[in-house]
């Protein structure tokens, strides 16, 4: 009888893929501000260049023509500086800003989903572009392969 050792079989963990691992909690607090009703013609240059006056903005995440972004500022300061600031100010011709520092649940959500999709980026590649041996040459192919005269 073949005795199993510790770890196998049944809810073995060992061969599922891990995933993110959990995000810390020593995010800066208070330093990102949402703004919503934004759409066509506003860029990331007209979010930053509205921004700016109210403190250093550290980075923007925002697809063009998107109803929202998200505005990270270098201190809590300037971000709440800047969701009193841009209330109905104009990001472009037509365009209003309906700014909101993010809090709580809304904002441990935000930095959970930027840690996470950081995750995915940087592992999102390995194992690639190894073929299908894994490895880095050998016998057939490989680098140095060619004929030599």
């Amino acid at each position: 009888m073949k005795r199993r050792r510790e770890g196998e079989g049944e809810g073995s963990d060992k061969k599922q893929k891990k995933g993110p691992p959990p995000m810390p909690e020593d995010y800066p607090k208070g330093v990102v501000v949402g703004v919503a009703g934004l759409g066509e013609g506003v860029d990331r240059e007209k979010l930053k260049e509205a921004c700016e006056p109210f403190g250093s903005v550290e980075w923007i995440e925002y697809e063009r023509s998107s109803p929202e972004a998200f505005i990270r500022f270098e201190t809590a300061e300037h971000a709440t500086a800047a969701a009193a600031g841009l209330v109905d100010k104009e990001i472009v011709a037509g365009i209003t800003a309906a700014p909101t520092l993010l809090e709580g649940d809304d904002e441990r959500a935000f930095f959970k989903r930027k840690h996470d999709s950081m995750w995915v980026r940087k592992n999102a590649s390995k194992g690639r572009y190894r073929g299908k041996s894994g490895g880095r040459g050998g016998r057939s192919g490989g680098r140095g392969s060619g004929s030599r005269n």
